[in-house]
């Protein structure tokens, strides 16, 4: 086999960077979630003036109010879903980290049996 064990190092290399970028950006996705709650909570704490009950007699207060808890769970239940996605993603970063280190633990003894091995002959 041509280059052994240490040509499998470039792939597992490679797997564990896709794992690893997938994970950032599944972050980004919840940093965006999280900052969306964030002006929604900011926007939902603004109240209407008290002289301007023109607003309250249409029921615009209690329909923002219902907008925003209704933006809220959906909001809510993106993140419960980005959750259960980051799960499954950080399982097979684990999986890449372990297939990555691996390979390297057989590369460096691949390599040390062939350093004895060329010993051995030159000895000889």
């Amino acid at each position: 086999m041509s280059g052994g064990i240490a040509a499998l190092l470039p792939v597992t290399e490679a797997a564990l960077a896709a794992r690893q970028a997938d994970m950032a950006r599944l972050a980004q996705e919840e940093a965006t979630l999280r900052r969306r709650l964030a002006d929604l909570d900011a926007g939902a704490t603004v109240e209407l003036p008290l002289e301007d009950d023109a607003f309250l007699r249409a029921g615009a207060d209690p329909a923002w109010q219902a907008w925003v808890a209704a933006r809220r769970r959906a909001i809510g239940m993106e993140l419960a879903r980005l959750r259960v996605r980051q799960a499954d993603a950080r399982a097979r970063l684990s999986v890449a980290f372990g297939r990555r280190e691996a390979v390297a633990t057989l590369a460096l003894r691949e390599r040390a049996r062939r350093r004895q091995l060329l010993d051995r002959r030159a000895g000889t």
